[in-house]
């Protein structure tokens, strides 16, 4: 399965409360594509975390959107999951 063509907001545009304010908002909206993932799986955070090389403290934090995985911790967990990333990506 290919990614369909990805497009990148253009930050540029918007002042900087409204940037942190996106920003915001898509790393909530990681964290629930995250922690839905892992669940339709029926896996739980300490096995996602051993199959992703990460601390279960690390995994609960990106579900609860204390923090935003990289764009190469999102491929890890894609993997670990085994999901493609574009399906990871899909909808956000």
């Amino acid at each position: 399965m290919s990614c369909n063509r990805l497009v990148k907001p253009n930050f540029s545009v918007l002042s900087k409360p409204k940037l942190l304010e996106e920003k915001r908002a898509f790393g909530k909206r990681i964290a629930k594509r995250l922690r839905d993932l892992r669940k339709s799986k029926k896996i739980t955070q300490e096995q996602l975390a051993y199959k992703a090389g990460y601390s279960r403290n690390v995994i609960g934090n990106f579900e609860q959107g204390v923090n935003t995985p990289t764009a190469h911790t999102v491929w890890r967990l894609a993997n670990a999951l085994e999901v493609d990333i574009c399906e990871f990506f899909k909808g956000l």
